[in-house]
């Protein structure tokens, strides 16, 4: 296992035949950092169910902080938030963003807002 990434999962959705599972990278000291998204090799990259499972076989909540094992970073066109999982090993479960929290970072806008102003529509690639 290369390196592991401490992510707050903020999104569990499904994708072709597995789930795309997104969140921001997550320490106790600073918050909520960069964007991670784990892909897996196939060519949606969506992530199935063996590859996102927690040991005890259950599968990743919204609002859960979880230990993701990531080999290297794969970013595809403007999704530079892609990182290869290592299917290898197991997800960690190591806690949960507290509903008064999230609630608190939601109406500041701060926490788990974003950094960068979005890109607009007119100057994106037709890419999909």
């Amino acid at each position: 296992m290369a390196r592991v990434k401490q992510i707050v999962c903020l999104a569990n959705s499904r994708k072709l035949a597995g789930r795309c599972i997104a969140g921001r990278e997550w320490t106790t000291e600073s918050g909520a950092g960069d964007w991670i998204r784990p892909v897996s090799e196939r060519k949606n990259r969506e992530v199935s169910e063996y590859e996102r499972q927690y040991e005890d076989g259950s599968d990743p909540q919204v609002l859960d902080i979880v230990q993701v094992p990531v080999l290297k970073p794969q970013p595809d066109g403007y999704q530079r938030e892609n990182w290869l999982l290592d299917n290898e090993y197991y997800w960690e479960k190591v806690g949960v963003l507290s509903d008064r929290f999230a609630e608190n970072c939601r109406s500041r806008g701060a926490a788990l807002g974003r950094r960068v102003q979005p890109l607009p529509w007119s100057q994106r690639s037709n890419d999909p």
